[in-house]
């Protein structure tokens, strides 16, 4: 509003000095012509510290909104990482890191095994193969729960904690989902990196594989059970053991996911 009159008041002031000086108006009026000219400059002068003064205290504004957003972010994914942190052994992200790159190698082993008997075969072919590949996993299997068990929190200190897993699970990523959706904007709205578009879409389609069990159950490997002449029983055996080691392939990528985006996020905000 100020900016609005006097910048036509400083324009009239300019005109009529000049007009003025053409029509010698000011000729032995020198109060009146320094009051007229003091005007006239005030007329600018006002409305360019305003906006100086409004430019300054925009930027000013934004940069306490980026630093309180910044400190929140901090907050935020110390929480975060403590949450993550809850279900684990591991005391910091490097720690756990070390203990997963453990259970991944066995993991990878189990995985890298030859091709499991396929179903539908020839019963006598599917029976051949499946002994010697149900044998080479239960010797790795032995060590992936012990490897497991290192990472994860204890049985009996998670019974005595009342600690659930599935609930743990799902609280990871409630609040993975709470970053998402509440700190990005902010973050995106004051010029603050965040992860890519492409990494955060990997951290929403992976939240299903998070939050399977799965990964923890131990492979039931016993042909006690089944009739192995009977080819839909070891259709099933063959089709339960290749979905659990999916289960398990799909959580540990989703840790892995969680692991890089809070590194990332850490860096970018430390």
């Amino acid at each position: 509003m100020a900016v609005c009159i006097c910048l036509p008041l400083g324009v009239c002031g300019v005109v009529l000095g000049v007009y003025g000086d053409s029509r010698g108006w000011w000729e032995h009026r020198g109060f009146l012509t320094n009051l007229t000219s003091s005007l006239t400059s005030v007329m600018f002068g006002i409305p360019t510290a305003l906006l100086l003064l409004s430019a300054l205290s925009n930027a000013q504004a934004e940069a306490l909104q980026r630093q309180q957003v910044r400190r929140r972010a901090r907050r935020a994914f110390e929480a975060f990482q403590r949450v993550l942190l809850a279900g684990f052994t591991a005391t910091d992200l490097p720690q756990l890191r070390t203990l997963k790159a453990n259970v991944d190698r066995i993991r990878q082993e189990m995985e890298a095994l030859s091709q499991p008997p396929r179903p539908g075969q020839d019963l006598r072919t599917v029976i051949e193969q499946l002994e010697p590949w149900l044998c080479s996993l239960r010797n790795l299997e032995e060590s992936y729960e012990v490897a497991l068990g290192e990472m994860l929190v204890k049985r009996d200190h998670l019974e005595t904690q009342d600690f659930q897993l599935s609930l743990w699970l799902r609280e990871v990523q409630v609040h993975w989902e709470a970053l998402e959706q509440d700190l990005r904007p902010q973050a995106l709205d004051t010029g603050q990196g965040w992860l890519s578009p492409a990494d955060s879409a990997a951290m929403k389609h992976t939240a299903r594989a998070w939050t399977r069990t799965g990964f923890e159950e131990r492979l039931r490997l016993d042909t006690s059970d089944i009739d192995v002449d009977n080819s839909i029983d070891v259709d099933r055996l063959i089709s339960r053991i290749t979905a659990s080691m999916q289960d398990r392939h799909g959580w540990f990528h989703s840790l892995q996911l969680y692991l890089d985006a809070l590194d990332e996020l850490l860096l970018l905000y430390r």
